[in-house]
């Protein structure tokens, strides 16, 4: 039942920008009050913690219970103005990811301005948000999947580390924007950069950019093909210590054939 806009209530400006809704100290956050609803209308939403700094992998696998989100993990750094909690729908299980607020070392400068002043300043700002959801199962989510993409070649069930997981993007409650699959496997890295060579050669799509000879970091080769029609992207990562490779592919869905 998509078609309930998500509304965010922002309009709490006072003498500091602290008086953001949903803030604590200096962190700009936006919580499940603010925004009412999910796309897909449900209101059932809750606040998840999120984690800052290296964590290991093992770490993950305690972010999920079934397909419920319990945290998330905000990347190594965190800034003062960076979210402490993230929105997320256990219904469907879509994550709201809001927006930085990217005001950086003008925090103070505009905390001195006046209540008009900021208000001002935050009503010419974007704070619109989007939505994301990852799972092994395909079937479970409302919206299909580009045809294309359920094509790209995934490994034999003894190569496979794991599941393959599905996502898909919306911006605000329109329409499904972007969807990917991604999956890690212990298939040689040569068997895994052939297969998808040839399904670029079996759908006749010639990739405009990519990195050759790969990136390379410490133990980790790093390869990524893009094509502009249909709007593809492929990240190939192999760490040959731990003989095993991440592959993600992305497309669009405003950019079909």
């Amino acid at each position: 039942m998509r078609g309930l806009a998500a509304c965010l209530v922002l309009a709490c400006v006072g003498t500091t920008l602290t008086l953001l809704s949903g803030c604590t100290g200096s962190a700009y956050t936006i919580l499940a009050r603010d925004i009412v609803y999910c796309p897909y209308g449900h209101r059932d939403l809750v606040d998840v913690p999120i984690r800052y700094g290296l964590l290991r992998p093992e770490t993950f696998k305690t972010s999920r219970e079934e397909d419920r989100i319990r945290w998330v993990s905000g990347g190594c750094l965190v800034a003062p103005w960076n979210p402490r909690t993230a929105v997320t729908c256990r219904t469907c299980n879509f994550l709201y990811h809001q927006p930085d607020p990217d005001i950086g070392e003008s925090v103070e400068s505009l905390q001195s301005l006046s209540a008009d002043v900021q208000a001002a300043y935050l009503a010419e700002y974007d704070f619109a948000g989007w939505w994301s959801r990852d799972s092994s199962d395909l079937a479970s989510f409302e919206d299909p999947f580009p045809a294309v993409l359920l094509t790209f070649p995934t490994p034999a069930e003894e190569d496979l580390i794991g599941k393959v997981s599905y996502g898909q993007s919306l911006d605000g409650d329109g329409p499904p924007t972007a969807a990917s699959l991604s999956y890690r496997t212990k298939a040689s890295f040569e068997q895994v950069r052939d297969r998808i060579h040839e399904w670029y050669a079996q759908h006749e799509l010639v990739p405009a950019d990519w990195t050759w000879p790969p990136a390379s970091e410490g133990n980790t080769r790093q390869f990524h093909w893009r094509v502009y029609w249909p709007d593809v992207t492929i990240s190939l990562s192999h760490n040959a210590e731990r003989e095993m490779s991440w592959v993600r592919v992305s497309q669009r869905y405003d950019k079909q054939r």
